[in-house]
């Protein structure tokens, strides 16, 4: 059952109770897969954006969805970037 359809995408309720985000411009495997439609329609707002989310599962499910490759490479920069540690604060509690 189609529960939201515009220009560029489409979310599909599957019959296991999940969502289907499904890219119209790209192929079949232009698609992902989430457990409320809140989240697709934050997908959605993300790839319009072009703003790199935060959790890594969306940004592979962002990767998988998009086909604008200059997206694509934003999320890779981020994704590859190396976190600086201090390691003389100790463990921290």
């Amino acid at each position: 059952m189609m529960i939201y359809n515009d220009d560029d995408f489409k979310i599909l309720n599957s019959s296991r109770g999940s969502y289907i985000l499904i890219n119209k411009h790209g192929e079949y495997s232009n698609h992902g897969h989430f457990k409320k439609a809140d989240t697709c329609h934050l997908m959605i707002k993300l790839i319009r954006r072009m703003e790199v989310p935060k959790s890594k599962y969306l940004q592979d499910a962002a990767l998988r969805i998009s086909i604008n490759e200059d997206y694509k490479n934003k999320i890779l920069k981020k994704r590859d970037k190396q976190f600086y540690i201090n390691i003389n604060k100790g463990a921290r509690a």
